[in-house]
């Protein structure tokens, strides 16, 4: 699960999002759903919102590799948005409201399916690695940007990683999760990161009370059985969006297999 909406995490919008990718060498496809469930602010009542709900669904083609020790991704990707997507979106909240008691909607989409096509990408160096003994500290800045139908926003930052003296990967980045970019795939350890993003366009809100925001958190990867990598992140912006009376936060919980 996770939140990220432009219109922050108080009831005034709320975002749910499900996404899957392999990797083959430096080769990575996946895709990704989100969903977008604006809520009145101050009431929680979406029956009175007058924003739309909206889904997203996407898929991506990949590449990552290392230059003069600056890794870096990049990926193309083709996807719906609203319509078809929104249906599908509402039939995966409707499984998930039964499952957990919290009612049943029945909601049907009220917008037109449009596709969707953009490149999105990120870098990221670490400029300080320093031997801890068992464990490894790495500073890490990052960057990251995507343009499309759905999306144009461009941020940056910087992590603060412990990882141990045998992980030869970079801890994982949390990324904004709105479709735009793919999972980031890294190694074991803990970290805290703080950046700054701002967003030109994002189809799902298009109207951007404060397109330019602060955000902080934290992110833990273990592996598990010499086989399943889990791994685990939270994260808050630094002030509300203007439209909400909290700050935007957001969890995600990932897990993946080592084939």
């Amino acid at each position: 699960h996770c939140n990220d909406a432009i219109y922050g995490s108080d009831g005034a919008g709320i975002t749910g999002c499900f996404h899957g990718a392999i990797r083959y060498d430096d080769i990575f496809a996946g895709i990704g759903i989100v969903g977008a469930s604006p809520e009145l602010k101050n009431t929680g009542n979406f029956r009175t919102d007058p924003l739309e709900e909206k889904a997203r669904i996407t898929g991506w083609v990949g590449q990552l590799g290392d230059w003069n020790g600056v890794e870096y991704a990049y990926a193309g990707r083709l996807g719906i948005e609203g319509g078809v997507a929104d249906d599908i979106g509402f039939d995966m909240q409707e499984f998930f409201h039964e499952l957990f008691g919290a009612g049943f909607r029945d909601l049907v989409s009220q917008n037109d399916t449009k596709f969707l096509a953009g490149v999105s990408g990120w870098v990221r160096s670490d400029i300080g690695h320093m031997d801890g003994g068992a464990w490894d500290v790495r500073l890490l800045p990052y960057a990251h940007g995507a343009v499309g139908l759905d999306t144009v926003e461009a941020g940056a930052g910087f992590m603060f990683a412990l990882q141990p003296d045998w992980e030869t990967r970079n801890l994982a980045l949390l990324l904004p999760q709105n479709g735009a970019y793919a999972p980031v795939f890294g190694g074991d350890g803990v970290g805290i990161f703080g950046g700054v993003r701002g967003v030109a366009y994002e189809g799902l809100y298009e109207e951007l009370a404060n397109p330019f925001i602060a955000e902080a958190g934290i992110i833990a990867q273990a592996t598990v059985f010499d086989f399943w990598r889990i791994g685990a992140a939270t994260s808050c912006t630094t002030e509300a969006y203007e439209t909400a009376d909290k700050p935007d936060c957001k969890v995600s919980f990932q897990m993946g297999g080592l084939f």
